[in-house]
């Protein structure tokens, strides 16, 4: 669908390079036929920034149009530990990749609009910091901080539930957040200590049932 209902006028084709052309084709987001005057976002941030043709070939519009795509289609996930607000992140992130790299637990990858964010799936966070380090761009905040305000809620798929013992969770929980309390007639089931939980997602990666998702506080 990307590319569908596309449009440009011969004096934008002319101001822009002619790859540039397809970069827009390939990441433009399809518009309602009902509303002809509603232009595309890239439009829209073409026109309020007016990047000149030397910026544009430095990637700055690239890196526009990428951020944009984040806004408009919106972002559920987790971003690096101490990052700053998402509005603020996905303005100053560069997508290099150089945190993803530096990452000693390999838990951050390049995701939507080549921003990085982490995939508990794949282990832990040990808040080495490095993501922090190599970073030169104002992104995060001051590691002295809480690195996330998220916090893990253990659902009914959890094997307890089906009276199967497992302390998977408690068993990978340096912060003794997580306790198994002995219930009668049936096996012990998991308590949380959300106070004592740094959201590092080390549970979440050992679950056997993928039972542990997070929970994220009101604002």
């Amino acid at each position: 669908m990307r590319g569908d209902n596309f449009d440009l006028t011969q004096q934008k084709r002319d101001f822009l390079p002619k790859y540039s052309i397809q970069v827009i084709k390939n990441l433009a987001l399809p518009l309602d036929n009902s509303e002809p005057s509603k232009k595309p976002f890239w439009i829209v941030k073409m026109s309020e920034t007016a990047l000149p043709r030397r910026r544009f070939l430095r990637g700055e519009f690239l890196h526009s149009l990428q951020s944009e795509t984040v806004k408009v289609q919106g972002f559920q996930g987790v971003r690096p530990p101490w990052a700053v607000s998402e509005a603020l992140f996905i303005q100053h992130c560069t997508a290099c990749g150089d945190c993803a790299k530096a990452c000693e637990t390999q838990i951050l990858v390049q995701g939507q609009g080549g921003f990085p964010e982490v995939q508990f799936d794949k282990g832990e966070c040990t808040f080495c910091q490095k993501c922090v380090e190599v970073c030169q761009q104002p992104v995060f905040r001051p590691v002295s901080e809480v690195a996330w305000r998220h916090k893990i809620d253990i659902t009914n798929e959890c094997l307890t539930q089906k009276q199967v013992e497992c302390r998977a969770c408690q068993d990978s929980c340096e912060m003794r957040a997580i306790r198994f309390v002995p219930q009668l007639g049936k096996v012990a089931q998991p308590s949380l200590s959300l106070a004592d939980c740094n959201g590092c997602g080390a549970c979440i990666s050992a679950c056997p049932v993928s039972a542990i998702k997070l929970d994220y506080p009101q604002e």
